[in-house]
């Protein structure tokens, strides 16, 4: 390809590169991009005023276009996010990626993801609405970006044809949700989810007052956007659309409706990242025992059964020795203080009077 720059002099010049990526590699990152956006997206449709934490799926996916972008024009790819915006916006300007500069809208964007991470401060009405424009107009990368990956590497269909098929397939993907449920059991094939991201920092699932939700038929595996649950202390939801999970802090309040009521259950949690921790407790609201348990393969599971209420709503609190990205990653400038990734919890009755009970952990 040939690429325009400006001399000193202020003359124009063309040099001739070479994509630093090929086109699998690049269909790859764009499917990644386009994935983290549309966590962003489904965040910001559930937020409440003065919330941004859509921030961070959005400024991930950026990120990587960005990083797309770079790679076919044949540059380096800076580390730090400012920096590598800002040779965007050049590249932008030359090949007419965007509409206008988008220079303020990046720098807002990565302003409130920071926010976000380092918990400062609440945002006002004004910031809000800043920054709802700046995300709605991120969206136009991906046109831009996508043009220019086309320009490289022309697909053997057309870009509104795959648009078609992906939006047919989400269309499917969600009407088999509604039809087999938001829960796994033992003999199912395979998970498949559509997100409720959170609406705010500390909450995600059901929203204060919570709607009518199915009975939940145990064992079950219930993913973190799963309607049935809720997290009080837990981060934003991360990941993807088919793996969400989200990161706890150090001391969350996890519920779980659509039980049977006064009956007891074995709880397992499921935990993509473990980060630096090793051992977490429970602690129930019903009057059951607390306990420790070490984390073993990915899961923990409390050595006591947890007893629904009267209303078949589970309740229990879960404590673990917090850290901090800044403090344990080289180069983090992440100060959230965090606990494990979270991804899903396990339901099952528990044995009566010692009798055998179906695995909380079973794999769908």
């Amino acid at each position: 390809m040939q690429a325009s720059t400006t001399t000193d002099s202020g003359e124009r010049t063309t040099a001739t590169r070479t994509p630093a990526i090929d086109g699998a590699a690049a269909a790859r990152l764009m499917a990644s991009a386009r994935r983290s956006y549309a966590i962003a997206e489904l965040v910001q449709e559930r937020r409440l005023i003065g919330n941004v934490d859509s921030a961070i799926p959005a400024h991930r996916a950026l990120s990587e276009l960005f990083e797309l972008a770079l790679r076919l024009n044949g540059d380096d790819v800076p580390a730090d996010f400012t920096e590598r915006s800002a040779r965007v916006l050049v590249l932008a300007a030359t090949e007419h990626l965007v509409t206008d500069d988008r220079a303020d809208d990046l720098a807002l964007l990565h302003a409130m993801r920071e926010r976000v991470v380092k918990s400062e401060g609440d945002v006002t009405g004004a910031e809000d609405r800043r920054y709802d424009r700046a995300f709605v107009r991120a969206a136009e990368w991906f046109d831009g970006i996508e043009s220019y990956l086309e320009q490289h590497y022309p697909p053997a269909e057309s870009r509104w044809t795959r648009r078609a098929r992906w939006g047919l397939g989400v269309a499917a993907v969600f009407a088999l949700g509604v039809v087999i449920g938001r829960h796994v059991r033992p003999e199912g094939a395979s998970v498949t989810e559509v997100p409720l991201p959170p609406t705010n920092l500390v909450a995600m699932g059901a929203p204060p007052t919570p709607p009518p939700l199915s009975a939940l038929e145990t064992p079950a595996r219930l993913v973190v956007t799963d309607a049935h649950v809720t997290c009080k202390g837990c981060w934003p939801v991360e990941g993807s659309l088919s793996t969400p999970y989200a990161w706890t802090s150090g001391k969350i309040e996890l519920v779980v409706r659509g039980l049977v009521a006064r009956r007891r259950y074995r709880v397992t949690l499921g935990i993509t990242d473990a980060g630096h921790v090793e051992r977490l407790r429970f602690e129930p609201t019903s009057g059951d025992a607390s306990t420790e348990v070490t984390l073993d393969k990915g899961e923990a599971t409390s050595t006591v059964p947890l007893t629904a209420d009267g209303d078949g709503t589970l309740t229990f609190g879960v404590s673990m020795n917090a850290w901090k990205p800044s403090e344990h990653v080289k180069g983090s400038s992440d100060a959230r203080e965090l606990g494990v990734a979270l991804a899903d919890v396990r339901i099952a009755d528990a044995p009566e009077h010692g009798a055998p009970s179906a695995s909380a952990s079973a794999s769908p």
